[in-house]
């Protein structure tokens, strides 16, 4: 009995706190005179069965009913005293507005990983520049770095989206994808080689630039240009893919231009 009368005190604490100050004290004795009269496990069943079915008719309609009382009256004197609440309004709007912007820097920064294979590996070297022909001799034979990439971003004219456009792209070495272990959803990243001297002129678009350009898997193999140059679209990165900037539209392979 004692363990029933304590599940029950439980359950009336989901009620309002005005309903629970008028009819805590006879629900409970009601509930206790009745349970006196329960006989065996299965008349004890049918009585929990009934009371929380009572339970769950009542509740709710209390609940609503608080909720409109509290929201009548909260109304009442909002109309009449206009300028605090617009200014509590206001003041609440702007505290939210940092909280969520505050969050949503640490949530890309610090919470949420980065779009990358094992991104608790990788690091970028600033003032550090390895040399530029024999860049890829250099990585092989670097002792304390598994791998290693180069990128250098800029803007550049885009034709054929809607109308020419600036657009920030980055310019890569051939191993830029494989070593952020991201490969295009569409198409192909950059074979080894291609970014030699002389090489052809290639594209990677990232997956918004694709939709703009319609997002049709047969734009893969077709042509762009960037500041007049045409250039072969060879891939297309997953949505939501993004580096060294948020910012990037898409990844040309560096030596085409030498």
């Amino acid at each position: 009995m004692r363990f029933s009368l304590r599940v029950y005190r439980l359950l009336l604490k989901l009620y309002p706190a005005s309903f629970r100050e008028d009819y805590h004290a006879p629900l409970q004795q009601q509930f206790r005179d009745e349970l006196v009269e329960v006989t065996g496990p299965r008349a004890l069943a049918r009585f929990w069965a009934r009371t929380l079915w009572d339970f769950a008719r009542s509740m709710p309609g209390q609940l609503a009913r608080e909720v409109g009382q509290d929201s009548r009256h909260a109304f009442r004197l909002w109309r009449q005293r206009p300028a605090p609440t617009l200014f509590a309004i206001a003041v609440l709007a702007i505290a939210i507005g940092a909280n969520t912007g505050v969050f949503s820097v640490l949530n890309a920064v610090l919470l949420r990983s980065l779009p990358f294979t094992e991104p608790d590996r990788l690091a970028v070297l600033r003032n550090f520049g390895p040399p530029r022909d024999g860049f890829h001799d250099w990585r092989r034979q670097s002792a304390y770095l598994e791998d290693a990439t180069t990128y250098h971003s800029f803007e550049v004219n885009l034709e054929g989206v809607h109308q020419a456009a600036r657009r920030r792209l980055t310019e890569t070495s051939w191993n830029f994808f494989s070593v952020l272990g991201r490969g295009p959803a569409v198409g192909r990243g950059f074979a080894p080689g291609e970014d030699a001297p002389k090489s052809e002129k290639l594209v990677v678009l990232s997956h918004r630039l694709w939709q703009q350009f319609g997002g049709r898997p047969s734009l893969v193999g077709t042509q762009v240009k960037l500041d007049g140059v045409s250039r072969t679209v060879i891939g297309v990165m997953p949505a939501g893919f993004w580096f060294p900037e948020p910012t990037i539209e898409a990844w040309i392979n560096a030596g085409a231009n030498r």
